[in-house]
C-alpha cells in the first residue's frame, strides 16, 4: 500500500469538505488541484435547490388537484377560487386557470 503524502491528504480532506457543503479551496500547487476543481463542478451540477412547501399549503394544493379532477362542479369552483387566492397572495394574477 502506497503512503499518503501531504497533497493526497489535503485532497481527501477537500473532497470530504465539498461533500459536506464546505467550499474550502485546495492549494493551486497541489497535484490534485485540477481533479478537485472538476469534482466541485460535478457536484454543483447534480445539486439542485429544493423547493420547500409548507405542509398546509401542500395539503391545499393536493386538495385543489383532486377537486380539478372531480366531476363535481362545486369542487371545481372551490379549487379555482383557492388557486386565485394563492396567486393573489403572491402578488401575481392569472387570467384563466
Amino acid at each position: 500500500m502506497a503512503a499518503v503524502d501531504g497533497d493526497d491528504a489535503a485532497f481527501l480532506e477537500a473532497i470530504v469538505a465539498l461533500l459536506n457543503g464546505d467550499e474550502r479551496e485546495l492549494a493551486s500547487d497541489n497535484k490534485h488541484y485540477s481533479a478537485r476543481s472538476q469534482i466541485k463542478v460535478g457536484i454543483a451540477e447534480i445539486r439542485q435547490p429544493t423547493l420547500e412547501i409548507p405542509a398546509e399549503e401542500l395539503d391545499n394544493i393536493v386538495e385543489s388537484v383532486v377537486a380539478d379532477l372531480t366531476e363535481v362542479p362545486d369542487k371545481k369552483m372551490e379549487s379555482k377560487a383557492y388557486t386565485h387566492r394563492v396567486y393573489d397572495a403572491r402578488g401575481s394574477r392569472r387570467e384563466h386557470l
